[in-house]
């Protein structure tokens, strides 16, 4: 029990260890690609086991404060990076464009519960801009760069069924239907599961990229740089808008 309560405690080796192990096995890695999705769906299942899903259902019953939060993060925080940054290289600027554009992600939640957050706010607003986000995307590019992105709108609506509806679904039959108290039996057990599966996924994402990382980062390594930065911005933003 001691060293389930240390690996919550040090989470951030388990995810700096995933890291360098994608970058120095991505042959072997970049082969479980395809399981990604699969193990999002894990993760949002356990998420889903460890919150009351009616404080969930109850976040999207207040739709004003949703709006709020969705509007700062999908709408406002995009259009105020493209007027900050409009005197960077154009590639660049649009990349931080699409960076702030873009949702919630599980990894968010994931870190909202072993810090105790409110994990329950988070996964309601992960499941809320991934929707939203289908639309505000396309609609900021075409505004603010005339350009049309054609998106996969019915297989993005499937992947969202995968990764929220289905784990949802099947959370709530296993806590309410199948195995009412499940969550007290697996509680010490739950976050390091969660854990060791964030860091597969990590794993796997960085050896998909590891050969353009590692050979373009020395003549990239400002842009890597500047991105790498803003992303924590914004993700420090996106803490205080809840």
């Amino acid at each position: 029990m001691d060293f389930i309560k240390e690996t919550n405690k040090y989470y951030w080796i388990f995810l700096l260890g995933s890291i360098a192990l994608g970058l120095s096995f991505p042959q072997i890695l970049i082969n479980y690609e395809g399981y990604i999705i699969y193990i999002i769906m894990l993760i949002m299942g356990l998420l889903f086991l460890k919150v009351d899903i009616i404080d969930v259902i109850t976040h999207i019953k207040s739709p004003l404060t949703m709006l709020y939060i969705n509007i700062l993060n999908l709408i406002v925080l995009p259009i105020l990076a493209f007027f900050l940054f409009s005197n960077l290289n154009p590639n660049l600027q649009m990349a931080i464009f699409l960076l702030a554009a873009l949702p919630t992600g599980v990894s968010s939640a994931v870190f909202t519960d072993l810090m105790k957050g409110k994990t329950s706010l988070n996964l309601t607003i992960v499941i809320t801009s991934n929707l939203l986000c289908i639309f505000t995307i396309p609609l900021l590019f075409f505004i603010f760069y005339n350009t049309s992105l054609e998106l996969d709108i019915w297989g993005m609506f499937i992947n969202l069924a995968k990764i929220i509806f289905i784990p949802f679904v099947i959370a709530k039959a296993i806590k309410h239907a199948i195995i009412p108290n499940i969550v007290q039996q697996l509680q010490s057990y739950l976050n390091l599961k969660i854990i060791i599966l964030l860091s597969f996924m990590i794993m796997i994402s960085f050896s998909v990229g590891a050969e353009t990382l590692l050979n373009t980062y020395q003549t990239q390594f400002k842009t890597i740089a500047i991105l790498f930065g803003v992303f924590v911005v914004f993700q420090i933003i996106g803490y205080f808008t809840l």
